[in-house]
């Protein structure tokens, strides 16, 4: 199934928390900042760990204090509108899941997943208007590196399995990630289940933002490190392999905040 992108920026992404459930629909590209540019990789309606484009910001290009705090607002609005709606879309995702696991085949799977298209439907203009309130706070130079580092859709026609030699040396640059930065990883995936927790119960939004501020400097540093990591994968890959747009996925055991590798979870022989 592909992944759907519902043009959310959460709040609580710009914490570091949050993550559009996957497997509805793929967005269709629109002129100018286009929904994976803004929010494909953000959002939030099951409330799970996650990050987007925005956090990923170069420094000289991050968000300022003015921008989060007007981004925060139109999020907040969006997911209070919305909300039946999102959560009917996960529920219908979980019925999904549930009828894969007990066998289901894909024209079923399809068949649960096709009631969602009203409820999209009705959120679109929501949607829109979220993009737009986005696009408008942003600057033109912020716009242009999103629309540019804007995940790319996979292209299946382009698509070259990963060989053995190649799934060896990745495996091995992860596990050395890893490794090294063991007591980072379990810092940051402590705080964020402390966080979620918070959220559970009740906690304000500034205080799941001052949960995640305390373990900032581990997630700086691990920052770094994915950044090398994800260059080394680079590395590995053929030309045609980036080209495909469809190695990327979220690095495992990464203690979330949106850690990601050039290797999508859906690619054959990924």
């Amino acid at each position: 199934m592909r992944g759907i992108a519902i043009l959310i920026l959460a709040g609580g992404m710009l914490a570091g928390c949050g993550k559009e459930p996957t497997g509805l629909t793929t967005p269709t590209p629109q002129p100018g900042l286009t929904p994976a540019g803004v929010a494909g990789a953000a959002g939030s309606t099951a409330g799970r760990p996650g990050a987007g484009l925005l956090r990923r910001l170069p420094a000289n290009l991050a968000l300022t204090a003015t921008q989060k705090q007007a981004i925060e607002g139109y999020v907040k609005s969006f997911q209070e509108s919305t909300k039946t709606d999102r959560q009917a879309l996960v529920a219908l995702l979980k019925q999904a899941r549930d009828a894969r696991q007990a066998g289901a085949t894909k024209d079923q799977l399809k068949a649960i997943l096709q009631q969602g298209k009203p409820i999209r439907d009705r959120m679109q203009p929501a949607r829109q208007q979220l993009q737009q309130q986005i696009e408008g706070v942003l600057t033109a130079d912020q716009k242009a590196w999103l629309a540019t580092n804007a995940p790319k859709p996979c292209d299946r026609s382009k698509l070259t399995p990963l060989t053995d030699a190649q799934k060896t040396q990745i495996k091995a640059l992860v596990t050395a990630f890893r490794q090294a930065n063991q007591a980072d990883l379990e810092t940051v995936r402590k705080a964020l289940q402390q966080a979620r927790d918070a959220r559970k119960g009740g906690a304000s939004q500034d205080q799941v933002k001052a949960i995640l501020q305390g373990v900032k400097p581990a997630a700086d540093r691990l920052k770094a490190a994915r950044q090398t990591l994800s260059t080394d994968v680079q590395g590995v890959l053929t030309a045609d392999q980036k080209a495909s747009g469809c190695f990327e996925r979220r690095l495992p055991g990464a203690g979330g905040m949106g850690a990601r590798l050039p290797l999508r979870q859906g690619a054959r022989g990924a």
